[in-house]
């Protein structure tokens, strides 16, 4: 698998990045969401280009064009969560997200007034490390939604 950073993919001429392999950016320290990613886009010729902060992640957005975005941020991520989602809702609101946060109630709740307010229309938020079908599900989304990959969740 591949990870970039966003300084790589900022210096990828445009022109070469739309006929790259298909982009799923990923925002946080999350480990697991790392690890369970990370085999199912090798296998399937998915780029996965790590996002450092939410400040960079809209010029990532418009340079890499991805066909979602994950993100795996606990306790005190979860304003970043927030934060990261009103950036991908104002870059395209069906963009499948995938977002792994812990079970606070106060943070649950946050997120979901920030997907309600900001008409996010397709995104999975899982409290626990997803199991690897919620992952290749979350592909299969993406995939379908971008017409570059032809997958059926099992």
């Amino acid at each position: 698998m591949t990870f970039t950073s966003e300084a790589s993919v900022a210096a990828t001429p445009p022109s070469r990045m739309q006929s790259s392999a298909p982009t799923i950016l990923l925002l946080g320290p999350d480990q697991d969401l790392a690890d369970r990613l990370s085999p199912l886009c090798l296998a399937l010729g998915i780029r996965v280009t790590a996002v450092d902060s939410v400040p960079t992640l809209a010029t990532t957005l418009h340079e890499s064009h991805p066909i979602a975005f994950a993100c795996g941020l606990k306790g005190t991520g979860a304003t970043a969560a927030c934060h990261a989602i009103k950036t991908v809702a104002r870059y395209d609101v069906g963009l499948p997200m995938l977002m792994v946060t812990d079970d606070d109630p106060e943070t649950l709740g946050g997120l979901d007034a920030i997907v309600s307010l900001c008409d996010v229309t397709d995104l999975t938020r899982l409290t626990a490390p997803p199991r690897m079908e919620d992952v290749l599900a979350f592909i299969a989304r993406a995939g379908r939604r971008s017409g570059r990959l032809a997958l059926m969740p099992v």
